[in-house]
Formats: structure tokens, sequence, C-alpha cells
């Protein structure tokens, strides 16, 4: 276990993306993970040794102390959503300002840290585009695009060809990718909405949220994910409609998924969700502006 690079990382996570996070505050969220995840009814309850405040946090960043390797360190991957080899291992701040220009089409292959079953710390490397500004784009993959997704995601001419957008709203150095859902499975987003998704390493999947996964044999699916890979080595895959009879619960195992996208926006295309003079009905009628400029992109 490097002190160095964890002491390095855990400064670099908390000030770049979580701005306003300060020290007492982290370490109140890393208690509420690890009360959750250890079982204790209270914070009071747990050890001393898993209690953090702001000190303690202070020291970690300084290089002064480490908290408990067992409990606290997977605490704090998890709030971060890393690997504990990345969060311990990588060098964060390097991986995510390094990209690596392919040509002159304005596609990048982003550098992203990964990990395998072996859990040695590898670097994956994701296509994507960029605009005038060199802003990261949101690739869309439609209906039609989503047929080849499985064979072509890592192809730069598939991902070139793609439509693609910026929402103002979302961070400038993240890289999201949105796709089209078909079906009624998910309602009550309806048959065409977009999900705007991050890529997540697919082992850290939080049960209960919606991603959009990428298997072998299923192809693209968007649906709520119960994580078993620790128990049962498999993704159990929810529809949000509720006629089960229909929309039956079904397993994936976790060497087959390919890719796990997780949701973090929604473009409705649906008239009877939000409509009239409201916010919500104006903010629909700029999201459905927004896909039609889309639609005459592709066209």
């Amino acid at each position: 276990m490097s002190l160095n690079k964890f002491q390095k990382n855990l400064k670099y996570l908390r000030k770049k993306y979580r701005p306003k996070l300060n020290q007492e505050v982290f370490a109140n969220k890393i208690n509420k993970i690890t009360q959750k995840r250890e079982g204790y009814l209270s914070i009071d309850l747990m050890p001393k040794r898993y209690v953090m405040n702001g000190k303690n946090i202070g020291s970690y960043e300084q290089g002064k102390s480490m908290p408990d390797a067992s409990v606290v360190i997977p605490a704090i991957a998890e709030f971060f959503e890393l690997s504990l080899e990345d969060l311990l291992v990588a060098d964060l701040e390097r991986l995510q300002s390094s990209t690596k220009t392919i040509n002159s089409s304005a596609v990048d292959r982003v550098k992203l840290s990964s990990r395998k079953h072996n859990s040695s710390a590898i670097i994956r490397e994701i296509i994507a585009t960029t605009n005038k500004e060199d802003r990261l784009n949101i690739e869309l993959v439609d209906m039609k695009a989503a047929a080849g997704y499985l064979d072509a995601y890592d192809d730069e001419n598939y991902i070139k060809d793609l439509a693609r957008f910026q929402l103002p709203f979302l961070p400038k150095d993240v890289h999201y990718r949105a796709f089209e859902i078909e079906g009624d499975s998910m309602l009550p987003l309806p048959s065409g909405s977009i999900v705007i998704c991050e890529l997540q390493e697919k082992q850290y999947v939080k049960s209960g949220e919606t991603y959009v996964i990428v298997s072998q044999n299923e192809g693209l699916v968007y649906k709520r994910v119960i994580n078993e890979v620790a128990t049962k080595g498999q993704l159990l895959l929810l529809s949000d409609n509720p006629d089960q009879r229909t929309y039956m619960p079904f397993s994936i195992p976790i060497d087959e998924v390919t890719q796990t996208w997780k949701t973090k926006a929604f473009i409705v295309n649906d008239t009877s969700v939000y409509s009239g003079d409201s916010l919500y009905g104006n903010v629909y009628e700029e999201l459905k502006s927004l896909k039609s400029v889309l639609h005459h992109q592709m066209a």
C-alpha cells in the first residue's frame, strides 16, 4: 500500500470532484457509508478506529497516517466510485489529464483507470470525441446505432459517426455517452427517451441504480441493477414496469458484461410527462428542440 499515492489521490479527488466538500463534511459522509456497509445501527456504535473527523482527513492528505485498510479505505473508494487498486496505486491526477489524440477528426482515446479480475491496475482507453473548444462531447447511441454497438464501441470510425452534443449543466472534464431506449420495460420513462450515462467499473455497480449494461449475449439493455457479483458472480437486472409477468427479472454473469454505464440524466420524449406552462413544460420544450437538432444532425 502506497501512502504517498493514497495521500495524493485523496487530496486530488476531494478538491477536484467535490469542491464544496470540506474535510469535516467528507468525514461525515465516509462515516455514513461505513455505518451502512458494516451494518451498525448508528455511527455512535462504531469502533473508534472506523469513525472519521476532519482532523483525520487532514492527516491522511498530509501523509501523516492511514485509515483502517479493511473498512474505511473501501468506504472512501465507494464514495468516489473507484476500485481499491485505483485509489491506492494509480496516479489519478495524471490519468485524468492525459489524453491521446488519434487523428484530426476530433476523436480521442480518454485514458481511464480500471481493473481486471486479477486485481491488477490497468489503463483502459475509451474512445471519445471533442468539439472545437476541446471539450468532451456526449455521443448519442440511438436505436439504429445500438445494433452495432457491441462489436464497434471501440472502433474510431463508429464513434466518429455517432451524433454528438453538449449539455451545459454537466461537468466539462467527464466523458458521458447517451443511449436512446426502446420499449416499455422501464416505465414511467417512455420508449424513445435518452439516458445520459457515465462509464463505471462493473464490479462496483451500485444496487438499486439504473444502468445501460452492455453484454455479450444481451447487447444493450437499460435496467435497474442489483449487484450480486460478490455472492453469485452476476448482475441481476430489474424492470421498473410493474407488470412483472411481462418484464421478468434476469441475470447476466459478470464475465459477460463488457461495459456498465451509470445513468446521470434523462432527455424525455413524451408530452404526457411534461406539458403545460409549468417549469417542467418549458424544460421539456427545450429538450424536445434539442432532440430535433440531434435528429437533424443524424439525417
